[in-house]
């Protein structure tokens, strides 16, 4: 794909257990979120360590220089969104483009890579 001219990318949101734990109590008693809520949720969170030792595994095996894992702390979802958005933005060459609008990655929310998951 990559070979073909064609921009391809590989985000990672990471999100910690903590504020993972804190959306599932929202889902399930906001009468707003609830539809959001599932079995799967309360199964998958005995289950975090493998997901995590799985996920690095993922991670190490696929990260490549040609495509690499953008890894993204996304406790904070706006800030998570606006860092993928601005990720895109600096990485593809289009019309009008103008790289002080977009401005510079925090360096504490995105990352490459393995290593990135590691900090």
């Amino acid at each position: 794909i990559c070979n073909e001219g064609i921009h391809f990318f590989k985000f990672w949101l990471n999100i910690g257990r903590e504020t993972q734990l804190e959306r599932f109590h929202d889902r399930r008693w906001s009468p707003l979120k609830n539809w959001k809520f599932s079995p799967i949720d309360i199964a998958g969170v005995s289950k975090w360590d493998d997901y995590t030792k799985a996920r690095d595994q993922m991670i190490e095996r696929t990260h490549k220089e040609f495509s690499p894992w953008i890894v993204v702390r996304a406790n904070d979802k706006r800030r998570a969104r606006l860092a993928v958005i601005q990720r895109i933005l600096l990485s593809l060459p289009y019309d009008g483009r103008d790289l002080d609008a977009v401005g510079k990655p925090d360096k504490k929310i995105i990352g490459e890579g393995p290593e990135f998951l590691k900090d």
